[in-house]
């Protein structure tokens, strides 16, 4: 015969379970529930009209401040991750300190006023230079610095296009836009959200068809009343290099001062001019 301790202790285990699925349950249908269910009746036919709410969308954000990780590999090393600060500003400035041991700096890049400035701290190494269209990031020599800001501010790099098309994938629900650049020398493709116009992927093909380049954003969350995407995801086909930015702070249309921007030679730091 069974003590009658021991069937209540059942009894409480069975009403505890059954309290704790209803509570499960309720969560599982608020967040159905609060997804949306519904695309637009009618999708947007124009490519334009689509590309123009996604910049207008980008365009919102003038500046940023955050701290990330990144994390970047290429065909030399899988280089180890690192606690990234990111300031941005629009029309182009920016800032990055790579941190090291308690928080202090290795390495600052700066840039601002078409002018570069590299702070290696450990080799006591200052370069600066002039940029130009064409200058490179610090990551790899197949990511302009351009672009390189674009993504950090949350935005696509676009090629210089004559041509756009535009598809609407009813089984993912999501826009699909093709752009050409003239004369067909290359292609971008790019995956949009249709309810909220945020850029999920984009790739560029070279005219041989070769994919040159990557970006995927990935968990978007509302910043300062501004869709954000936390997590972005680049690859360099061509020098086997991937960029990994997770950002865990992170701060938009903030108050920056504009001496952020700059980099003072530190003494005795060697000079090297990246012109010459």
């Amino acid at each position: 015969m069974k003590s009658p301790n021991v069937d209540l202790y059942t009894c409480q285990r069975t009403i505890k379970f059954g309290i704790l699925f209803v509570f499960i349950l309720s969560i599982i249908i608020g967040c159905a529930r609060l997804r949306p269910s519904k695309i637009p009746i009618e999708p947007i036919s124009s490519p334009e009209e689509v590309l123009q709410r996604v910049r207008v969308r980008e365009s919102a954000i003038n500046n940023l401040k955050g701290l990330a990780k990144l994390k970047v590999a290429d065909v030399k090393k899988n280089y180890p991750t690192v606690k990234e600060v990111i300031i941005a500003q629009r029309p182009f400035s920016l800032r990055m300190e790579t941190l090291g041991f308690l928080g202090r700096p290795m390495f600052i890049f700066t840039a601002k006023d078409n002018l570069l400035s590299i702070l290696s701290m450990s080799k006591n190494k200052y370069y600066r230079g002039n940029i130009t269209p064409q200058s490179r990031s610090v990551f790899s020599p197949d990511l302009k610095l351009k672009d390189l800001f674009s993504i950090l501010l949350g935005g696509i790099p676009y090629i210089d296009y004559v041509d756009a098309e535009i598809r609407f994938i009813e089984k993912d629900k999501i826009y699909f836009v093709t752009i050409t650049k003239k004369g067909g020398t290359a292609k971008q493709f790019l995956w949009v959200d249709p309810l909220r116009f945020t850029t999920i992927k984009s790739e560029i093909y070279n005219i041989s068809e070769d994919l040159i380049f990557k970006v995927n954003f990935d968990k978007y969350k509302k910043i300062d009343g501004m869709l954000f995407p936390l997590s972005t995801r680049i690859v360099l086909p061509l020098t086997s290099t991937k960029i990994r930015i997770e950002y865990q702070e992170l701060k938009l249309n903030t108050t920056i001062n504009p001496s952020t921007f700059d980099l003072d030679t530190p003494p005795n730091a060697k000079i090297i001019d990246l012109d010459e």
